[in-house]
């Protein structure tokens, strides 16, 4: 009885670990602001992972766009926990705010990429800053956008009045094997990463459209070309890496 209990904790640990947190912590945000009487509107940062996870996704499909959710059985049956979680939270968040009439608005940005003010790295930069030390690029393909055009995403979607209902901020969709040809143009001196994880489930074509929130404001996404620009500047300056021109 011991050993199964103990196989179960184990194969259930990367969905508890990452579920709990996401439906709790949003919970107990949108309760303590249906409370408030000053509260008018709540902006929430969800993911375009809660978008882009489906079987049967096609090179020629459409772009992806607000309607569509990402399907929690594929999430499941590839323990693609992060993505589970932003997509259960967020249709969990948007039932309780319909339900007590708070005004939620939720910005789905892709992976993020630029400066940051952090003493040290974290989540997603924490990934690139692995692919300069010569580590396994994931087996993923996903949107990548500038930290600025989040940062702005989230002005507008709390400063417009008629802002409302999901937002996606993402500029390209990239697979890793391009982020890390990118890398090895603009890094001459470092040893990028060079073998591909076989991870399955994240590596399928699929485009994002970020129509409805230049229809919001942000007119222009800045390029992948600027974002990693951005991104390495700021690595150097912290003494993260060393000279990598």
């Amino acid at each position: 009885m011991a050993m199964t209990l103990l196989v179960f904790i184990l194969q259930t640990s990367g969905e508890v670990t990452m579920l709990d947190p996401a439906l709790k912590g949003s919970m107990n945000v949108l309760k303590a602001c249906a409370k408030a009487a000053s509260v008018k509107r709540v902006v929430m940062t969800s993911s375009s992972s809660a978008i882009r996870y489906d079987y049967n996704r096609q090179a020629t499909d459409p772009p992806l766009n607000e309607s569509v959710w990402s399907n929690p059985e594929y999430c499941r049956e590839y323990k693609l926990w992060y993505p589970l979680a932003k997509t259960l939270a967020e249709r969990e968040a948007f039932a309780f705010a319909a339900s007590v009439g708070l005004d939620l608005v939720a910005v789905h940005p892709s992976f993020v990429v630029g400066p940051f003010i952090t003493p040290v790295p974290q989540s997603s930069i924490k990934i690139l800053l692995s692919l300069l030390k010569g580590s396994e690029y994931p087996n993923s393909r996903l949107g990548f956008v500038h930290i600025d055009d989040v940062v702005t995403a989230h002005l507008l979607a709390m400063e417009v009045p008629e802002a409302n209902g999901r937002y996606i901020c993402s500029s390209d969709v990239l697979h890793f094997s391009d982020i890390v040809d990118i890398l090895r143009l603009k890094c001459p001196k470092l040893t990028v990463a060079s073998r591909c994880s076989d991870r399955k489930g994240d590596n399928f074509h699929h485009k994002m459209d970020s129509t409805k929130l230049k229809n919001l404001g942000l007119a222009q996404l800045k390029s992948v070309d600027q974002m990693f620009d951005d991104v390495l500047k700021c690595f150097h300056e912290k003494g993260l890496i060393g000279d990598y021109q």
